[in-house]
């Protein structure tokens, strides 16, 4: 099930990029760490992010909080 999460950004680390060459990383959001989707177009958008108000759509997936997209706050 999907939930939306509304917190500041920060990026944690980045992670080995998806087998298809895209980025990953763990954010964190509040108090918990995400993950980014593999192949996911939020990874090109969270250096951008970082530091600020955001609003993603989060679920679990293979086990670990995971961000499918989102986007800063105006």
């Amino acid at each position: 099930m999907n939930k939306l999460v509304r917190g500041v950004l920060t990026i944690f680390e980045r992670m080995r990029s998806s087998p298809n060459g895209n980025p990953r990383y763990v954010v964190q959001i509040g108090d918990t760490l995400y993950r980014t989707m593999p192949d996911s177009d939020f990874g090109y958008d969270v250096m951008n992010l970082e530091g600020q108000e955001v609003e993603v759509a989060a679920r679990m997936y293979h086990g670990h909080p995971s961000i499918m997209y989102g986007g800063h706050l105006s």
